[in-house]
């Protein structure tokens, strides 16, 4: 949903409406265009990477709740929420669901 603080293409709206209309903000000027579409294929290493957070986000998911809830414990400490920290750890430690990341 956009994001609006006064009437539509005079102050400031940003985000995609309806998934038609896209409102943004390029230094002082307002814009609003269809909303872009990606052309051609995904790339191998899109669809790799793609994979890579599928299989990151499910891996997740099966954790226990107690896992989770002290991910977002070590989290907080960063001001950051305990998937996303999850999602930063998977990759930098290399993990498969086999060896899960662990806390730093």
């Amino acid at each position: 949903m956009p994001i609006v603080t006064g009437p539509l293409f005079s102050l400031t709206a940003r985000g995609t409406y309806r998934n038609t209309i896209t409102f943004q903000r390029r230094g002082q000027t307002q814009t609003a265009r269809s909303k872009p579409t990606p052309t051609g294929a995904p790339t191998p290493p899109q669809l790799a990477t793609r994979a890579q957070i599928a299989l990151c986000a499910l891996t997740y998911n099966a954790q226990t709740q107690s896992t989770r809830n002290a991910w977002q414990t070590a989290a907080a400490l960063l001001n950051s929420n305990g998937y996303a920290y999850w999602t930063q750890q998977w990759f930098a430690q290399a993990s498969t669901p086999t060896y899960p990341p662990s806390i730093p």
